[in-house]
């Protein structure tokens, strides 16, 4: 180069440009052109700025330089650096200013905006290649072909019978409503063929049959071909089936609904066909509501009442008639005669009003008043509820009820000494205006009636709602009911009687009720079946049913006296009769009968006690 670095004229000005313009990057350098059309050899006439280090930066890029010479050229190398170069680094190297970073950011940029815009034009091309499902239900046919064709989906159709769908139109169909498919694929409906004229009927007995009749089974039935024309006829009333006729050979018991029926109704006679009374209408209005209804009654009208409330016209007061003033009517015609109500009435508001302020504005509204009493936390006397609400219509069939509230504390009284129905009656009549008042109660053997109430939690005391009345309540004394009814086929000497029965129960507080009742296998008189087990324990005073059986035979009480045991014993009527046997005092045959109770020769029933005294 023959001269040294520092004395170099590349360097000075390069120095020197620098100092002039800062950073080379922020402003594109010069460039002084000698020569145009002269190419400088890159290889020969190249120089490169380096670092303290010597190596080239990116703050020193690589420069293009002819020889230093007074007109020298700057040329600025790419800033663009191919990746495989810098693939050993830790990352691509940094520019500064306006250099081939900034170009990397704006290719990413770019990339992504198109991935997006991709991406957009797709799913607008998926949703609108969609068809969203309508409802074809009552469609005509050719409708949803041209639908299908209009939104390029393919048409399926399936022909059915319907009773109740006209021919021609959809059914039904398999994709619901709203659901999205897409296009090309196949949508199904099912279209009616009408009904199916093939279906069979029994005959009905037509000739029984009136107009009305025929044709409400010819509507029911979808007949298709039953014809009804109407003639004169002086024999056939009015209405009836004069004949009919089937042109169908096939036909016996049964027909289709295609089946061609044709059928005869008489209209009468010409005479009662002659031209109907003319009737002229008047004003009803200016007749009134009573004129008017005997006008309509006289001549033969049927008058309808609709009553209908009006501010203005007075109640009672005819507002409108269906038939207009003039107009020609006949005898059987209908006419609707709208009589005012007067002003609509609501219900007003009883909150505020006493029972007594209550009945007189019920009075004065003409609506019936039912007026109730419950305790509730309300002080006494406050209405608490209203049967029917405040602005609600008043109608003829409107009652009201009220109810006011008895306060919030029960008074509960003194029922010790008393039977528990007695409390249990008062409080049924309390709970029933809400007090919600219970009994807790406890039993205990006592000799009080069975029933009687011995202690009472509160009384002579005012309660509040949900308050539990403890109770202490006696069951009485308790006795075991005795064995009334003896062993089947057992004597006398064991058998139960009434009067027997009676012995047994004495001093034990029991009732016994006697009811005759046969058992052959029982002896007359004798008690054989008895209510209540024995060996039960019951309350004194309890009653026990004794069935005994009837005792239909008679005997003569024969003479006993002298006659020893062993010889009474073996007597007939020893076993017809009760016999005991009473020890008297000594002096007699040991055994030997004294005395009898009844006399001899006597008439006793079956079974009656005889007692005989005998010496010891």
């Amino acid at each position: 180069w023959g001269k040294t670095m520092n004395d170099n004229d590349f360097l000075k000005s390069y120095k020197k440009n620098l100092e002039n313009e800062g950073d080379m990057f922020i402003e594109e350098p010069p460039i002084v052109e000698n020569n145009p059309t002269e190419t400088i050899d890159a290889d020969k006439s190249t120089r490169r700025a380096t670092s303290a280090k010597g190596k080239a930066t990116r703050s020193n890029p690589t420069r293009r330089v002819e020889t230093p010479n007074e007109s020298m050229t700057f040329e600025e190398k790419s800033a663009f650096y191919a990746p495989d170069k810098y693939s050993h680094y830790a990352s691509a190297p940094q520019t500064s200013g306006r250099g081939g970073g900034n170009n990397t950011r704006n290719i990413i940029v770019i990339a992504l905006m198109t991935v997006l815009l991709v991406a957009s034009i797709f799913m607008v091309i998926s949703i609108s290649s969609k068809v969203k499902i309508i409802d074809f239900t009552g469609w005509q046919k050719n409708d949803f072909i041209l639908w299908t064709s209009e939104n390029k989906v393919n048409a399926q159709t399936e022909e059915i019978y319907d009773d109740n769908v006209e021919e021609g139109r959809i059914i039904s169909q398999l994709i619901p409503a709203g659901e999205k498919i897409n296009r090309n694929q196949f949508v199904k409906v099912f279209v009616s063929k009408g009904p199916d004229m093939s279906v069979e009927y029994d005959l009905p007995d037509i000739m029984n049959m009136t107009k009305d009749e025929i044709e409400e089974w010819a509507d029911e039935n979808l007949m298709s071909k039953v014809r009804i024309s109407i003639e004169y006829s002086d024999t056939i009333p009015k209405g009836n089936v004069i004949t009919f006729e089937i042109n169908d050979e096939t036909v016996f018991d049964k027909v289709k609904r295609d089946t061609p029926i044709y059928v005869i109704i008489s209209k009468g006679s010409e005479e009662e066909n002659e031209p109907l009374k003319e009737i002229r209408i008047p004003d009803f209005k200016s007749l009134g509501l009573t004129a008017s209804m005997v006008f309509c009654q006289e001549n033969g009208l049927v008058a309808t009442i609709n009553n209908q409330y009006d501010e203005y016209v007075p109640e009672n007061t005819i507002i409108s008639q269906s038939l207009s003033v003039n107009s020609v009517a006949h005898p059987g015609d209908s006419v609707i005669i709208v009589v005012s109500q007067g002003k609509m009435r609501t219900m007003p508001s009883f909150k505020q009003l006493d029972k007594s302020e209550a009945m007189s504005m019920a009075g004065q509204l003409g609506v019936p008043l039912k007026i109730k009493e419950r305790y509730s936390s309300s002080d006494a006397g406050r209405m608490i509820y209203q049967s029917v609400p405040v602005g609600e219509q008043i109608t003829s069939n409107t009652t009201l009820e009220l109810t006011y509230s008895l306060g919030p504390q029960i008074a509960v009284g003194d029922f010790v000494g008393m039977q528990k129905f007695s409390i249990d009656e008062w409080l049924s009549g309390e709970n029933e205006y809400g007090a919600r008042i219970s009994l807790k109660v406890t039993y205990t053997q006592n000799s009080a009636p069975s029933g009687t109430i011995l202690q009472q939690s509160i009384k002579n005391a005012y309660v509040y709602r949900d308050t539990v009345i403890q109770l202490v309540v006696s069951t009485g004394n308790v006795v075991f009911v005795p064995d009334f009814v003896a062993v089947t086929g057992a004597g006398y000497d064991l058998a139960i009687t009434r009067d027997k029965a009676e012995d047994m129960v004495e001093g034990l507080g029991l009732i016994l009720l006697f009811t005759e009742d046969s058992n052959a296998s029982r002896l007359p008189g004798e008690i054989w079946w008895q209510s209540i087990p024995a060996g039960t324990e019951v309350d004194v005073g309890a009653i026990i049913t004794l069935k005994y059986n009837p005792v239909n035979a008679t005997l003569d009480v024969p003479d006993f006296t002298g006659k020893t045991v062993s010889e009474v014993m073996a007597m007939s009527e020893y076993d017809s009769l009760n016999i005991v046997f009473e020890l008297g005092t000594a002096g007699g045959t040991p055994n030997e009968v004294y005395y009898q109770s009844v006399t001899a020769h006597s008439t006793v029933a079956y079974g009656t006690e005889i007692k005989l005294y005998i010496y010891e």
